[in-house]
């Protein structure tokens, strides 16, 4: 049997801008990347959105929805801090 192939792929995300996140088109890096992760540090990206996500009782306060550099045109969300509470985002100055 063969296998599907795609020519395009989906990806779900918010251009809506959460209170007290950082604003949209802000250039971010990766930071303190944990071993599993697709970004490497480093990486350089671009906001596109937030979600305000301290309900969810999680120890980050915001997600992001990030283009980046090195994957162009795939959103990719992430959180600004790992579980134990260090940052996984860096704002460029």
């Amino acid at each position: 049997m063969d296998k599907p192939s795609f020519e395009a792929v989906a990806a779900l995300y918010t251009k809506q801008q959460a209170d007290g996140a950082w604003p949209n088109g802000a250039r971010v890096y990766k930071v303190n990347s944990q071993p599993d992760d697709a970004t490497p540090d480093g990486t350089g990206g671009t906001i596109l959105g937030s979600v305000d996500v301290r309900d969810m009782k999680k120890a980050a306060t915001f997600a992001y929805f990030v283009i980046w550099d090195d994957k162009p045109g795939l959103p990719i969300g992430v959180a600004d801090t790992n579980n134990d509470g260090s940052p996984r985002l860096e704002r460029a100055q």
